[in-house]
């Protein structure tokens, strides 16, 4: 959420492959929102020897990693935020989800769900197409506190070589107004 936030739209929206954007002293690859947007197989070549670190559920989807911020949120509380964050999570029933590698699917892919964890974040002063998004006039310096939840995937290392991901994840939240869930999307990999 960091990276995606400290990240400027214009250089998001341009991500074509995995590497653009990437901090090459990462230890992972991160496989954020922009990659994942596509309904057609992806083509991502992936730095060598590093994990692949990717949200189950995308962050375009209203269910995905779900988050609140101090930014949109000014007058709330840090309690008050991270409650939003947590009574969100409770609502959200995740009915299936499926992660296969090459072919071979993986064992229990929702046990990486993160409780409610707080961060802070430094938003491109130059770029404010965020906030203009979300109807904030003045972005500040620093976003703190800011809360996110959800489930995320660490693969290990692929050998080299192409590979392909497959991630699908059905599901609905409760409440007044129900929303269901559908994601589905397909990565072709070449590992170095």
């Amino acid at each position: 959420m960091k990276w995606q936030f400290e990240t400027p739209f214009s250089i998001l929206a341009d991500i074509k492959a995995c590497t653009p954007g990437q901090d090459m002293e990462s230890a992972v690859v991160f496989m954020g929102e922009e990659q994942a947007r596509h309904t057609e197989p992806h083509a991502c070549e992936l730095a060598s020897q590093k994990p692949i670190f990717l949200p189950l559920l995308r962050l375009s989807s209203p269910a995905a990693s779900y988050y609140v911020d101090s930014a949109l949120v000014p007058s709330a509380s840090a309690a008050e935020l991270q409650a939003s964050v947590d009574d969100f999570m409770r609502r959200l029933v995740i009915e299936e989800a499926v992660v296969s590698v090459d072919g071979r699917t993986l064992q229990d892919p929702l046990l990486g769900r993160i409780e409610a964890t707080r961060y802070s974040y430094a938003p491109d002063p130059a770029d404010s197409a965020l906030f203009e998004f979300y109807g904030v006039a003045d972005p500040p310096p620093v976003v703190d506190p800011a809360y996110v939840s959800g489930y995320w995937l660490l693969l290990s290392a692929l050998r080299p070589g192409q590979h392909e991901l497959f991630v699908a994840v059905r599901g609905h939240t409760g409440g007044a107004n129900i929303q269901v869930i559908r994601e589905q999307y397909t990565y072709h990999l070449t590992q170095n």
